[in-house]
């Protein structure tokens, strides 16, 4: 899926930060593709800045950031987290402006917007995770 910068620092924010094992180590990998790289803030006209309390901060060209698009390798293990995350904020009236475009994307390629089942969704993570084990052999 091609993402431009908004989109990544929207989606990269907006990560679960607490669930099990198998689901992190989808959400890791989620957030290192995400990243914007050095390599990146050249065709931006992008710099980043370490503010007082010592988070990192990016400033960027705002037509360049909606020009520039990346692939992001977004599995079906990954497409079901963030359409349950999305889900999650819709229900709890917490769904923030920057994922708006985001979501109608993610809901509408998941089955017109169809929750996955909880069976569907743990399969699907166990066998990512089964498959990172036997990558990482």
């Amino acid at each position: 899926m091609k993402l431009n910068i908004n989109d990544r620092i929207s989606l990269r924010n907006a990560l679960p930060t607490e669930a099990n094992r198998a689901s992190m180590t989808v959400i890791y990998d989620l957030h290192e593709q995400l990243e914007i790289v050095d390599s990146e803030l050249g065709q931006i006209d992008g710099k980043k800045s370490v503010n007082d309390n010592g988070s990192v901060g990016f400033t960027w060209d705002a037509e360049k950031g909606k020009a520039y698009l990346k692939d992001i390798v977004i599995g079906e293990v990954a497409s079901g987290i963030i359409c349950e995350l999305l889900r999650k904020l819709d229900r709890e009236n917490k769904y923030p402006p920057g994922l708006v475009k985001l979501g109608v994307r993610f809901l509408d390629q998941d089955e017109a917007g169809k929750e996955l089942t909880e069976k569907k969704q743990q399969a699907a993570i166990l066998k990512a995770a089964n498959q990172d084990l036997l990558d990482k052999n």
